[in-house]
């Protein structure tokens, strides 16, 4: 009983394992530069399981996580704040000019 056990979870393991990861080719870009063939995990729509997300590593190359789950970059959510304090500006500045069109007549 315990062999079957611990071979349903060996097989479990690997089958996780091989779900997770998908070979991409190498392949030209537009402008003409290689990339070399890579491993990443399988697209899906969490941020949380992927190579590049901090707390990560990725099993291929060892390298750790860097970008935050959260949007943004390692410095906090500030390309979420920059858009806003854009939006912000870009309706203060259409403000003004409503106000100054008004002022004209």
């Amino acid at each position: 009983m315990k062999k079957i056990f611990l071979f349903t979870v060996i097989l479990f393991a690997f089958s996780v394992t091989a779900q997770a990861d998908e070979y991409v080719n190498g392949y030209y870009k537009s402008n003409g530069t290689y990339v070399q063939p890579y491993y990443r995990t399988s697209p899906d729509s969490n941020r949380f399981n992927n190579y590049s997300t901090q707390g990560n590593t990725n099993p291929h190359t060892g390298q750790r996580g860097y970008e935050s789950p959260y949007g943004g970059n390692n410095y906090g959510d500030r390309g979420h704040q920059q858009g806003f304090s854009d939006g912000l500006m870009e309706g203060m500045r259409f403000r003004r000019e409503i106000d100054r069109e008004n002022n004209e007549r």
